[in-house]
C-alpha cells in the first residue's frame, strides 16, 4: 500500500456513496472549477466536504464492526489487496 491508494479507495467511496462529483473532488484537493467559477462562485463547500467525510467515516466504521466489507477499491497499486 502507498498513500494514494487511501485516497482512491476513499474517492470512490465517495462516488458510491452518492456524494456530489465536484464536493468529492474538492474533498481530495482537486480544483475543477474553470477560471469564471473561480471568480465569482466563492463557496468553499464546507458543510458538503464534511458530509462527504462523514459518509466515508461511517462506512469505515461499519466496516471495523464487520457490518460492511472493503470495495475492491481497497486494492493496491500493485494489484495487491492491502
Amino acid at each position: 500500500w502507498v498513500q494514494h491508494d487511501c485516497r482512491r479507495t476513499m474517492r470512490t467511496w465517495m462516488s458510491k456513496l452518492k456524494v456530489d462529483f465536484a464536493v468529492a473532488e474538492a474533498v481530495l484537493g482537486h480544483e475543477s472549477k474553470t477560471l469564471v467559477q473561480l471568480t465569482y462562485d466563492r463557496h468553499d463547500n464546507g458543510d458538503e466536504k464534511a458530509e462527504a467525510l462523514a459518509k466515508v467515516a461511517d462506512k469505515v466504521s461499519a466496516i471495523i464492526a464487520g457490518q460492511d466489507q472493503p470495495s475492491p477499491a481497497a486494492t493496491s497499486s500493485t494489484g495487491k489487496e492491502g
